[in-house]
Order: C-alpha cells, then structure tokens, then sequence
C-alpha cells in the first residue's frame, strides 16, 4: 500500500463529499464534484493496490555494499597525518593494519597514499637506526601482530555476520541497513574488545513519536540478542537512525555489562 496516495485519496474524497453536499443544498452544478469524487477515488484504489516496498532487497543491497567495503576508518585516517616518531604504541601497530587494507584494495587519494608511504619510509629509518638487539625485539613484535591480525579480522567478520543475521531474521522491515562498522576498544575495555557501529536508514512516513518507538524497538532487540548470543568481546554497540522523513539523526548507545547490554545514552529523539 502506498500511503501518500492512500491519505490523498481519502482527503480528496472527504473534501469532495462536504462540497457535494453543498452543492445539493444550494442546487448548484454537481458534475466537476462528482468528476472529483470519482478521481480522489481512483488514487485511493490505487494506494490501497500498490505493493509495499522490498526492504529485504534493499537490505540485501546494501549488505553484499558494505561486505566489500574496506576502507579506513577516521581513527586510521588520522594516523596518516603525523610522523612516526609521534605515533603511539597502539598506532605504530595499526600501521600495519592500514598497510595490509590499502594491500587488499582499500580507497585512499592521492594525498593520503603519500602519507602513507611516507610513514611506511621514515619507520625504515627509524628500524635503520636502531641497535641490532632492539631491531630484533620491534621486528619480532611486529611478526606477531601480523600474524594475529587475520584472527583479529576473522573476530570482526563474525560480529559483523552476527548482527547481519539477526537483522536478517528479525525483518526489520521499516529499517535500511546501511553499513556496519567494528573498531577496536581503545578504551577501558582493554585489547581483544571491539565497539559495533551499526548504520540504519529509516525513511519511511511516520510520526516523531512512531518513529522513536520502532528504531528504539529494533535497536533493543539487536543489542540484545548479541548478547544472547554469548558476544562478550563488544563492550559497546552504537545504532544509528537517519530518519528523512522528519529529518533527524537517532542514535542508541549500549554497554556490555554483567551478560547484557545496557543503554547508555539516549540522543536526537
């Protein structure tokens, strides 16, 4: 059913209706009403025939997108805007990353792909002049990260594949996925953890109020089914809302605590 044409239709036919009867009253030409009438009718029978959208394609669409996608996040981005000398521990390792994505075809421009090699350079001068001993412990370390890193990739696809599924199997109907995102926990969760960022499209007609209750309806319901699902290495989800319809950003914020996950903020309702 399309409900644009469907309110139009009753709309016009209620109006049709008063002036019609108006017109009765007062004995003036009822054939433009009656032609009217007759319209507004036809557009309802319409709305009411057309066929709902197939959210499930568009979901679908928007999965195999975002499967293919593996381009940097903004926390890599910035690392290409320093040197290496003031990277941290923590970023000196997701060079590594960054260098094994751009391998496997991520986007980077022009100014970006410089910066890159340009740290990728000034980290050979720096293993250069180290001492031969410390060379072998960095380059040891760095052999471990590059092994551990497809596990750690492996664990990110699984959580990835585990909110798609549910989403799947929830039929989330009114909800577009658009795109998932799993990062690293850099916080206090400590290292082995990661934060989903799940991305919806909401774009559907519908009230403030109707709005808040079916994005906060699928939002809980995903959150906790992760957790049902004996996901305990995510110490936050993030869900975000575009609602077009009444132009706004939703976003709701969940934390890992004691088996579940918990809402933790609240923002654009």
């Amino acid at each position: 059913m399309d409900l644009l044409l469907f309110i139009l239709g009753i709309l016009g036919m209620v109006v049709c209706l008063i002036l019609l009867l108006v017109s009765i009253v007062r004995k003036k030409p009822k054939k433009k009403l009656l032609i009217g009438l007759c319209a507004c009718f036809i557009i309802f029978v319409i709305g009411v025939s057309m066929p709902e959208s197939n959210f499930d394609d568009l979901n679908s669409k928007k999965e195999i997108e975002t499967a293919n996608e593996e381009n940097l996040n903004e926390e890599e981005l910035e690392i290409l805007n320093k040197s290496y000398n003031d990277l941290t521990d923590m970023e000196k390792n997701q060079l590594i990353v960054i260098k094994s994505k751009m391998d496997n075809g991520a986007t980077l421009n022009k100014e970006q792909r410089e910066n890159l090699n340009k740290l990728l350079k000034e980290k050979e001068e720096y293993l250069a002049n180290l001492p031969s001993d410390k060379k072998t412990n960095d380059k040891k370390e760095e052999n471990k990260k590059i092994e551990s890193q497809p596990i750690e990739e492996d664990r990110k696809s699984e959580i990835e594949n585990a909110i798609k599924s549910r989403i799947d199997d929830g039929k989330y109907r009114t909800a577009n996925l658009d795109k998932i995102i799993i990062n690293e926990n850099l916080g206090q969760g400590g290292e082995g953890t990661y934060i989903a960022l799940v991305y919806f499209k909401f774009d559907i007609m519908n009230t403030r109020e109707t709005g808040n209750k079916v994005m906060r309806m699928y939002s809980d319901d995903l959150a906790a089914t992760l957790a049902n699902k004996g996901i305990k290495d995510v110490a936050e989800i993030a869900i975000f809302w575009e609602d077009d319809y009444n132009k706004r950003n939703v976003k709701y914020a969940y934390e890992y605590k004691n088996g579940n996950f918990y809402v933790m903020d609240i923002a654009g309702e």
